[in-house]
């Protein structure tokens, strides 16, 4: 077996690696998870890529993608080819990347599965890690929505000023005082939510519902029909207002971590 790091992939190897993480998903019964963009991590000089490949004949049945969202943890998306399970694959991609990261100062590798992966939950018993919060994307199907007048006449958005069509950020003003804002990215019928914020001194009023059917409401009447947005399991107070007003969860990732 050859174990070895690499900082690129040729379009034979993206091609071999995507293949093996679709069978491995279609074999433990979960979605694929794919890392393959080595040039938005925070640790250019980290290999970003742990290959493992059978001898002589170099067939791909292990692989390690490495993101560094900055420079004290990374995520961890690995596949190993099912009918090479229990070779201590995992184990020496691992070991590798961990001699690797030695010259950084990264303590904390987060392992990225699938949720209800048996896959997962084994090897993170294995490794003894911990399981963290999950992510999850969260998407309202406005559908037929019918715009409101809303129930607070004093409560109002205001549209700020942006260089790209697609993306703005507006204001949420209550009797004349900003309150909150959040940023909206639309592409054709689809909405993205992003940084969306009641005001630490004005929370716990019911703003946090208003504001975001009022949000809803403006992004109906520009005939969007999918709004979809980024939240963590951890922020309880999130996922609760989204999920009471029309958000379901469309894709989840589960987290595993260790120390180093």
């Amino acid at each position: 077996m050859n174990i070895y790091a690499t900082s690129h992939l040729d379009n034979t190897l993206q091609s071999d690696i995507t293949k093996l993480a679709r069978l491995c998903a279609k074999y433990d019964g979960t979605s694929e998870h794919i890392f393959l963009e080595e040039d938005i991590n925070a640790l250019p000089e980290l290999p970003a890529y742990y290959i493992a490949t059978t001898k002589p004949d170099n067939t791909l049945i292990g692989y390690m993608g490495v993101f560094t969202p900055d420079e004290y943890s990374c995520e961890v998306y690995c596949y190993v080819h099912p009918e090479y399970r229990n070779k201590h694959i995992f184990t020496s991609l691992s070991a590798l990347l961990k001699k690797n990261l030695k010259n950084y100062g990264t303590d904390t590798i987060y392992f990225v599965a699938a949720p209800d992966s048996i896959t997962a939950t084994k090897v993170a018993q294995h490794l003894h890690a911990r399981h963290e919060p999950s992510d999850y994307i969260l998407i309202n199907t406005l559908g037929n929505r019918i715009v409101s007048t809303g129930t607070n006449d004093t409560l109002y958005i205001e549209e700020l000023p942006h260089e790209e069509e697609s993306e703005e950020t507006v204001s949420i003003i209550n009797d004349g005082i900003r309150i909150g804002e959040c940023g909206l990215f639309c592409l054709g019928s689809c909405a993205t939510i992003h940084g969306f914020e009641i005001f630490e001194k004005y929370r716990n009023k019911g703003f946090g519902k208003l504001s975001l059917n009022l949000i809803l409401d403006f992004l109906a009447g520009k005939n969007i029909t999918d709004v979809i947005l980024h939240v963590t399991e951890s922020n309880k107070a999130a996922c609760h207002l989204y999920m009471t007003n029309g958000f379901h969860i469309k894709e989840q990732t589960d987290y595993y971590s260790i120390n180093i």
